[in-house]
């Protein structure tokens, strides 16, 4: 499916988080697990901000006019997932004291299949009464229980920065908005062959993130070149895309308040192999075009974004860069050249300990930040 350009997004996000799993038969190497297998960079921590506080959970109504969160999770995971399992996150306070377990909606996967998992509204009278004032470094636990087989295991540990805002006018002190940190993400980048528009013949995705609510996004652009030649652009190309499918963000999504979004640039003109498309001389193929490969991002004109990537001479990308097998294809991930554009102030050395939520990556070392 191609990505259309669409104005950016400046209105909060919907507060119905439909609980959704989700499969599609795609096999993967990760697949032959003997149970469950989470992809870890697929993972998102959010907050979901309620606009009231039960600080007496026994009391008929809660404290107006104080503003409380609970977190909300998404991940996507590769089955098996056996009749009987129950997905769960474990929070923590910063404390280390347990918080609360959220029992996720679970379906059966059958070996290969994979799904998305997401928090939902549906109990959420419960989350509210259970949600807090309290901001700092939040842990979790990701488990997969299952008393049918006596299977509990733990998918994925982590920990999460909360942080806060007031937005309220000084007569209402306690209105907070929330947000978990996402620094880290700035100088991660990923490339891949997207096999959910092709399996023989699939065409080239590269995603970054950019910060802050001041980007306008038709002043962005993305080129890509090869061995130095200009070979895509998704400002001119008919089969290039530029687009946005995540946003992390405050409820309110005010103008000022954090937050972080991913940009993806698809190349529908550069593809991994011919498969299909035998005797197209109008289309680039990687595999047949070993060499150094770089896309530019322009924001107004002005380069704010570049990744590398290496092509063998076996055509293969060359994987000296962290790499996760995912349904969609293999994603090569390396490290973004941040040159500029209206980010703001962010934290550079986040990576360091909080990639992945306190699981960062081995082998990987983000780039001087600035133009060279």
């Amino acid at each position: 499916m191609r990505r259309t350009r669409s104005p950016l997004p400046t209105t909060q996000l919907a507060l119905v988080f439909v609980l959704l799993l989700s499969s599609i038969a795609i096999p993967t190497a990760e697949s032959q697990a003997a149970g469950p297998t989470l992809l870890k960079r697929t993972l998102r921590l959010t907050t979901w901000r309620m606009s009231s506080y039960w600080r007496d959970k026994a009391a008929e109504s809660p404290e107006w006019n104080t503003w409380s969160w609970v977190p909300r999770i998404y991940f996507e995971i590769v089955g098996p997932v056996e009749g009987g399992t129950q997905l769960s996150a474990e929070y923590t306070m910063p404390d280390g004291k347990p918080w609360f377990t959220d029992d996720l909606y679970t379906e059966e996967l059958a070996d290969g299949y994979w799904g998305k998992v997401e928090t939902g509204s549906s109990n959420r009278d419960a989350l509210e009464k259970l949600a807090t004032l309290v901001t700092g470094d939040f842990g979790f636990t990701i488990r997969a229980k299952n008393e049918l087989t006596g299977r509990n295991d733990v998918l994925m540990t982590g920990k999460f920065a909360v942080k806060k805002l007031h937005v309220g006018i000084p007569q209402r002190p306690n209105e907070f908005e929330y947000y978990v940190d996402q620094d880290w993400r700035l100088p991660i980048g990923t490339v891949w062959f997207n096999r959910e528009d092709s399996q023989t013949s699939p065409p080239l995705y590269m995603g970054m993130w950019i910060r802050g609510n001041q980007w306008r996004f038709p002043d962005l652009a993305a080129y890509l070149f090869h061995n130095g030649k200009q070979i895509g652009s998704t400002k001119s190309d008919t089969w290039s895309h530029l687009g946005m499918p995540v946003d992390l963000l405050t409820m309110g999504s005010r103008e000022d308040d954090p937050a972080w979004r991913l940009l993806v640039a698809d190349f529908y003109g550069v593809l991994a192999s011919r498969g299909e498309n035998a005797g197209r001389d109008d289309l680039f193929f990687v595999d047949e075009n070993p060499g150094e490969y770089e896309m530019k991002l322009l924001y107004s004109g002005k380069l704010v974004r570049s990744m590398k990537f290496t092509v063998g001479s076996d055509g293969q990308i060359v994987e000296n860069t962290v790499t996760e097998d995912r349904p969609s294809g293999r994603r090569y991930i390396i490290p973004v050249k941040i040159a500029g554009g209206p980010d703001g102030t962010w934290r550079q050395d986040a990576w360091k300990s909080e990639a992945y939520y306190g699981n960062p990556l081995s082998g990987f070392t983000a780039l001087p930040v600035g133009a060279n």
